[in-house]
Parts: structure tokens; sequence; C-alpha cells
């Protein structure tokens, strides 16, 4: 291993993004944080080889600011894959998918003039029978490009340009956009005109940048800026500023790096990225409850995650909501989520089990009553839900065991905001917002009778069918891991974790009583655990045999991978470190005997998140 080697190693250690360039501006240390930071590194995710877009080859665009981050794209450059000139105007954003060079062809595309994104701005086609979805949404901060099953994600704080480049003849990837495509040369206007791309994946060669002058991999901006003061002596000392770099926001700082004659022989620059943190303050002041009302919505599935999204649209509206799906998926967590998300957060939020009060009682109940209506009835008479949830949010419950009768009833509030309480001839008027959910299948209930039409389709405004866990398999390592410490509060048993056998028997499970089952038998477990190991012998039989229930699909395999199992032993065995260290990262590596770099590249690999037990 020689010196220089040894040198630069040493700078990749540190957690910093260092950029190190000599008195002609030439890169000399570009470390690993750096190329991490600025989005330079691709070796993660899935890989395509070198190229350039050919004829006839599908391109799938999602930009939020024409003329922004986009290498200067502009009209010409979108004629070639079939959209006019003067379509389009600077500013404007927009999500296309058309052919590149084939001007007999008209591209799909949906524009928003000036680019105030006040909604997602998304787009659904199919190009030669491949189904295609792009969505720009300025809230999350996020573009998603999705072709088939398969989603690209990239997010961004000012302005991006999405780009996916499928084969013509194949429809298999060739290219899509990554963080860092400034950098390489990869912005959306670079590769219309012409420009090559890239490799990407484990197997792609690194970037070289040492040798290079600055200017090749980062654009003239602020930073740039600075370095110039540092290499002409004039930067401020210990003086820190935030900037935009190639796209994201970083905490920037430099300083002079003297030679043996005591002038200046170059600079360093030192940054952090703080996207995040920024991210949290632009959310925060465009809509202060807009996010936290989901936050107990646990995983991150695309199913999930459109459900999240609908919600979230629709909670500022007064039309009804009907949630619908399986017991057990979270009907009530999404109806107050709705609720707590929408100008009525401070007005009550009144729920209303229907298939848990008897319907001689549930009219009373729900619509209230006058004094002396029936026999027994309270003197002063009862105000019912209705009145109770007045200026707020009325959550129904079970809505398929409602009374037919009770069902004529709703349907009047429904359609006037007005009802009769029992016993009496004047009208009650109120402002309610209801929710409606249901696992049952209520078109089938109309056909049989059972449930008024008219009713159905007063409710069936806003519908929102949440997934089963089994679909959503992904999800439950993250469920675990939040439901664990709060189970092991209720239980008594500090540093609750589980066995990555037990892990490998939840994915195979088909849960048919979804999270609820699932928060029952970690409850469960964690009473016959021996210690604070949660083990396969202490789960019921269907689990632990892997003969769970079918629900129409066949049942995963019992066993993960190889390789799948040796990653979830080594992420239990981290959390197990995390735990029993209270949360002390430097404690954790200590205790594991591996370092800082190796540690941190761990967490990232493994996607741990930690959250520490309540002590």
């Amino acid at each position: 291993m020689n010196g220089d080697f040894l040198y630069r190693y040493s700078f990749d250690l540190i957690e910093d993004g260092v950029i190190v360039v000599d008195k002609q501006r030439i890169i000399r240390i570009y470390n690993r944080r750096a190329r991490e930071i600025f989005g330079i590194s691709c070796g993660s995710g899935p890989g395509h080889a070198a190229g350039t877009i050919a004829v006839g080859d599908i391109v799938i665009l999602g930009d939020n600011c024409l003329g922004g981050d986009d290498g200067g794209l502009g009209a010409e450059d979108l004629s070639r894959i079939g959209l006019p000139p003067g379509e389009l105007r600077p500013g404007d954003a927009f999500v296309a998918a058309g052919k590149y060079d084939r001007p007999e062809e008209r591209a799909c595309c949906h524009i928003v003039r000036g680019g105030q994104l006040q909604e997602p701005l998304d787009l659904e086609c199919a190009v030669d029978g491949l189904a295609v979805r792009v969505e720009i949404d300025d809230f999350s901060k996020c573009s998603t490009i999705t072709v088939g099953d398969k989603s690209y994600r990239l997010g961004y704080l000012l302005t991006v340009a999405n780009l996916v480049v499928l084969d013509g003849a194949t429809g298999e990837v060739k290219f899509y956009q990554a963080r860092g495509y400034t950098a390489r040369g990869e912005a959306a206007g670079d590769l219309l005109r012409g420009g090559r791309y890239l490799a990407k994946g484990p197997d792609a060669p690194a970037l070289a940048l040492v040798g290079e002058p600055v200017e090749k991999v980062h654009p003239a901006n602020e930073g740039m800026h600075c370095l110039d003061l540092v290499l002409n002596g004039s930067w401020p000392e210990n003086e820190w500023r935030e900037y935009v770099i190639n796209g994201m926001w970083v905490r920037f700082s430099a300083c002079p790096i003297y030679g043996g004659d005591g002038q200046i022989a170059g600079g360093a620059l030192i940054f952090r990225d703080i996207s995040e943190l920024k991210l949290l303050e632009q959310q925060g002041r465009r809509n202060p409850f807009k996010y936290p009302a989901f936050q107990k919505v646990i995983g991150r599935a695309p199913e999930l995650m459109e459900c999240v999204k609908i919600a979230q649209k629709v909670s500022g509206s007064k039309s009804t909501v009907l949630l619908l799906g399986e017991s057990g998926t979270g009907k009530g967590l999404f109806a107050r989520a709705i609720h707590d998300n929408s100008p009525r957060a401070a007005k009550p939020f009144i729920t209303v089990n229907l298939a848990s009060i008897p319907s001689t009682l549930l009219e009373s109940e729900l619509f209230g009553y006058e004094k002396g209506a029936f026999t027994g009835a309270k003197t002063a008479g009862e105000i019912g839900k209705l009145r109770l949830a007045d200026g707020g949010t009325l959550f129904l419950d079970e809505m398929g065991e409602l009374d037919y009768y009770l069902q004529a009833k709703l349907l009047h509030v429904l359609q006037d905001n007005a009802f009769y309480p029992v016993g009496s001839s004047r009208p009650t008027r109120v402002d309610v917002r209801f929710i409606v959910a249901t696992n049952r299948d209520l078109e089938q209930e109309v056909k049989g009778g059972k449930f008024r039409e008219d009713l159905y389709y007063r409710m069936n405004v806003i519908a929102i069918t949440l997934p089963p866990l089994r679909s959503r398999k992904e999800d439950i390592g993250e469920l675990v891991e939040r439901l664990i410490p709060g189970i092991g509060l209720k239980v008594g048993r500090k540093g609750l974790r589980v066995s990555a056998e037990v892990l490998a028997l939840f994915q195979a499970y088909e849960w048919p009583g979804n999270v609820r089952e699932l928060e029952n038998v970690l409850e469960r477990a964690a009473n016959l655990a021996e210690g604070e190991l949660i083990t396969a012998e202490v789960l019921p039989g269907p689990i632990r045999g892997g003969a769970g229930p079918k629900t129409g699909r066949a049942a995963a395999s019992r066993f993960m991978g190889l390789r799948d199992y040796r990653a979830a032993m080594e992420r239990d065995y981290i959390l197990q470190a995390l735990q029993e260290t209270g949360g002390d990262k430097a404690a954790a590596m200590k205790k594991l005997g591996i370092g800082k770099s190796a540690f941190y590249e761990k967490l990232k690999q493994l996607d741990i998140q930690f959250i520490p037990s309540i002590r």
C-alpha cells in the first residue's frame, strides 16, 4: 500500500464531504462521502450499461421547471421525443412519454404552466404496450417514473428532470436518472442532444475524478465562487454558509492549503448534506399539518403509499370517504389521520362501531332522543353522536352492519345535513364530515338486497381500499421494528427484539388478520419469551410451521435465500448492539468490533433506522 493511496483512503473515513484541489483547480482528493452527497457513486441499485439514446427508444421525462436543472432542455430537444415546438415554455412543469427521433409519433404529455404545482402532476399512458406512469409530487419533493412494476424515484430540493429510457426494440430499461446527474453530464438536455451516459450498478467502473478540473464535475455556482476566494486568500476563516450545490442543500466551508514556501498551493472544500433538514423546514412552512397526521402509518409499499397519497389529497374536503379493506388493515388509523390532516382537526372526532351496538339502541345512540321519547329514556334526553360530531368528523366503522331501516335515516343526513332525533318533530342541522369503513363487499350486499343502493352511491364518493399485509410483506420488518418498543413497555421487557428466524417465518405467513394479527402475535410472543429475544419456539403453531391459512395465493416459502438470511442475522445483531448501548453508535461500533465507515455502510445497506426502546 503506497503512501498516496493510504493518504486518500484516510479521507474516505471522514463523514464530511471533502474535495481538495490544487492551485490550478485540478482535483487531488474527492472522498467517499463527497461522492455520496453529490450522487457521483452509482454502485448500488439496478445496473445498466453505458450508451446513448437511439432512434425509436422510448423516452419518459418528468421536469418540474423547464430550463432548470435539466441541461438547458429546450424546444428543439423536446421535439425529438414528439413535443411540437412552442408547446412548452421556460418554467413550465410537465410529464411526457414519447419515442426518440420519430417525428411522426406525438408524445403523451401533461403540462402545468409556470410550474406552480398545487397537487401532484401525473401522467398515465401506454407506449408500445408498456404501461407507463410519471408523477412529480412537489410537496414530498419526489419525481417517480414507473414502468410496469418497476419504479425509479428521484428526490429534489429545487428543480429536477427525471429521465428513464427504454430500449425501443425490447422495452428493457437502458438508462434511468439518478442523483448527481449534473455532475456526470447526464442531464436530460445533454442526453437528448446525443450525449453519452455512464454505466451504473455494482460492476460499473467508478467515475474518474482525480486529475480532472473541478469545473468539469461541478458547474459554476456559489460553492465554486467560494473556492476562488480560498485560492485567492480572501475566504473568511471558519465561516460556514449554506448553498444549493448540484441541486442539493449543503452546509459549506473551505480552507486554504499552504505549500512548503508558505504560499497557497490549493484549497479544501468541506460540506455536509443538510437537504433533509431543509426539506422538513419547507414542508413545515407550506403545510404544518399535512405530514404529521400520517406518521403512524407504517410501511413503504407502493400500494400503501398510493392510499396515503389519496387520503392526503382529500383531507381538506368535506366529501364522504369510504375506507375498504380486510379487518386489521388500519381503516381506523386512516380515518383518524384524515381528520387530523384536515381543517377540522381541532373539532371532535367521534367513532361509532356499528357492529358493537345492538340495533335496538343504535338509533338513539346515533341520532339522540328527546326526553320521554321511550320508556327508560333519560329525563334530559340524549344528544347523540351526530350532534357530538358537529363541526368535526364522524367515523362509522363496520358500515355493513347497519340496519336497513337506519340506512334510510343516515341517507337523509348525508343528503341534507339534517336529521330528526328520536321523539322529535323538529329537524336538527349539523355540519359533519363522514368517514365510513367496512370489510364487506358492499356491491354484493346491494345486489343481495341487504344494503341500500342509494346510500352506497352516496357514500362511495372517495373510496380507498387498504391493502392486506400479505400483499406488502416488504413492510413487515419495519412494522415489527416500530411495534416492538411499545409492546416491550406493555409487557415489562426492556430491549425486546425478534430473531432473524422469526422475521423469516413472518415473511412466509399469509396474515389473514393483517397488522392487527401481527401485533397480537408479537404481544403473545413477548409474554412467553424467556428473555429479551423472541424466538420461533414461542410463536403460534401455524406461523412456526409455515402453514398459515391461504387466501387465494400460494403461501411463500418459509426459507429465505442464504444471502437474505445472512443479512437478516447481521441486521438483528446490529440492532441488538444498538439496543444494549441505548442507541450510542460509538459504543455499538466498539461492541461489534467494526470501524465507523463499515458501521455506517451496514446501516445503509440493511436499512436500519434505530428507534430505542423506552427504558
